[in-house]
């Protein structure tokens, strides 16, 4: 690219490689044009990613604080039972006595779980209200029943 190429498009200049013309580098430097300045990009109209329910976010805040402080009675409080759990080798649920010995590892993930964004779980049955947050492959859920959030579901991606 010449110098009065980087002039006329000046958000090129990352581009511009020294080197003759018309070498696999100049092509690159097209293809990163076409790249900058939108080619690939996704349309304007991209919809944000929705905002968490208010009263979830303040559940989800309260189950951190919770789990923070090995809160067993309050974690139980917020969590719905039998817990489905999809972990390797482990019971595929929990019942309310067994969520006792999970705690630590809850107390672990503390401050993931109150700092993860929450997400829709877009895989919940139609009409389902459900969402989850991951903390690096651990996948927390949550739906609303009875008018409340709670913790439906406890999955470990990582295995």
């Amino acid at each position: 690219m010449t110098a009065d190429a980087n002039r006329r498009c000046s958000g090129c200049r990352y581009f511009a490689f020294a080197g003759r013309r018309g070498t696999a580098r100049s092509a690159l430097a097209a293809v990163g044009r076409v790249l900058l300045w939108g080619g690939l990009m996704a349309p304007s109209g991209a919809v944000a990613a929705e905002a968490a329910p208010r009263d979830l976010a303040q559940m989800r805040s309260a189950f951190a604080v919770a789990a923070a402080a090995k809160d067993v009675k309050a974690l139980q409080a917020l969590t719905r039972f039998p817990l489905q759990n999809d972990v390797y080798g482990e019971p595929k649920s929990i019942s309310r006595a067994a969520f006792a010995r999970h705690v630590d590892s809850y107390r672990q993930m503390a401050d993931c779980i109150r700092t993860a964004p929450l997400e829709r779980d877009v895989h919940a049955k139609a009409g389902a209200n459900a969402w989850l947050l991951n903390c690096n492959g651990n996948v927390f859920y949550f739906v609303s029943e009875k008018g409340r959030w709670v913790h439906s579901e406890y999955q470990n991606i990582n295995e």
